[in-house]
């Protein structure tokens, strides 16, 4: 929720609507991988309603210095060699195995599953059949400015009418998956 308040976040929407507590596992910039191994190992239960909201497979993290480093293509001070790590197809074999490692886990906990697709990324193209996905992008163009229904106060990220569209779509996933229990 960069961009938005802590509030006006879809997750905080979507827990406000579910009227149930929520649970954030996130950092800006974060990668597949990264998310991935929040979820795996957290406390998920039966009945628990998971929703992961999937970035770009250009991402991945660095431990240096006792820190982990989220890294993406934007980052000016990248090396060549990360870079071209970064753009490589080991990057989306990492991130659908990622998936489908959460998706399993999830079935095996019993918990609902919703992979809600945030940017426009090659890895849908793999996964678009999964009955737990949803799109929440390419409807309104590729540019910044057409990106989303409105920005935040970074003039980069999703504003508050788009997390309130991303929380309104994901409830409804949540209620069809629930219903087809």
């Amino acid at each position: 929720g960069i961009g938005v308040s802590t509030a006006t976040r879809y997750g905080q929407l979507l827990s406000n609507q579910l009227k149930l507590q929520a649970s954030f596992l996130t950092k800006p910039s974060s990668s597949i991988a990264w998310a991935a191994d929040q979820i795996l190992r957290s406390d998920i239960r039966p009945n628990d309603i998971v929703v992961w909201g999937l970035t770009s497979h250009a991402r991945t993290f660095r431990f240096e210095k006792d820190i982990v480093k989220h890294l993406t293509a934007t980052h000016t001070e990248l090396d060549k060699h990360t870079l071209d790590f970064l753009t490589s197809d080991h990057l989306i074999y990492q991130s659908l195995t990622n998936i489908f490692q959460v998706i399993n886990f999830c079935q095996k906990a019993k918990a609902t599953l919703v992979l809600a697709s945030l940017m426009d990324d090659c890895i849908v193209n793999y996964i678009q059949d999964c009955p737990n996905l949803i799109m929440l992008c390419k409807f309104w163009g590729r540019d910044i400015e057409s990106m989303y229904i409105d920005v935040g106060s970074d003039n980069q990220h999703p504003g508050v009418k788009t997390h309130e569209f991303y929380a309104d779509q994901i409830y409804k996933k949540i209620q069809s998956l629930i219903a087809s229990k």
